[in-house]
């Protein structure tokens, strides 16, 4: 498990299981989790424009079907 950096003057602190990191192992644990993150973002955009999409489809079938059962 890693614990999320604390800047501290210009010192990068942070933790994993072992105990204190820092330096470059501390920026690297960072990094990951943020890209970690920004991933899980772009998985959440992209499900919501899929969703968005097929709502608007949707809607757009049933206009279609109304507009033919008054024709």
């Amino acid at each position: 498990m890693f614990t999320p950096a604390l800047k501290t003057g210009h010192m990068l602190q942070a933790w994993d299981d072992h105990g204190p990191v820092d330096g470059e192992k501390a920026s690297a644990l960072m990094r990951m989790q943020r890209g970690a993150e920004i991933r899980m973002m772009d998985v959440l955009m992209v499900g919501t424009l899929l969703v968005s999409f097929g709502l608007v489809w949707l809607l757009e079938k049933w206009c279609q079907k109304q507009v033919d059962a008054q024709e």
